[in-house]
């Protein structure tokens, strides 16, 4: 039983979920080794020994109107939300002990960063 809907068929599937209305669906059981050389759908979940999957859509099927400028802060953001000397110090060590290549201007901001705190003591 998936969300109070005992699942026998495909149709059951497409009742509860909206991604699997119009496409087609592929059921297959899952209790051999024979469903692990079949590639994988976009969307898909398996349940009481079956996998479901189909090609899902990337855009939502129901449209929301939304505007960005409802979502955006005009005032200066709290100092939380920077990065300090030290947190700048830390990623650029990590980065360099696992000999990671950073953006090169992230690192140069990084590198800026790290050094304003020395600036401040002096």
């Amino acid at each position: 039983m998936l969300n109070g809907i005992e699942i026998a068929s495909n149709e059951d599937v497409r009742n509860i979920f909206n991604d699997f209305k119009n496409a087609p669906l592929r059921q297959q059981p899952v209790d051999s080794m024979e469903h692990c050389q079949i590639k994988w759908n976009t969307g898909g979940f398996a349940y009481g020994g079956i996998a479901f999957d189909c090609k899902v859509f990337d855009a939502p099927s129901n449209k929301k109107e939304n505007n960005l400028k409802d979502y955006i802060f005009a005032g200066y953001p709290e100092d939380k939300y920077f990065l300090s000397a030290t947190a700048a110090k830390g990623i650029l060590r990590r980065a360099d002990n696992q000999k990671r290549q950073l953006f090169a201007p992230f690192r140069k901001a990084l590198e800026r960063l790290s050094q304003a705190e020395l600036a401040k003591a002096i």
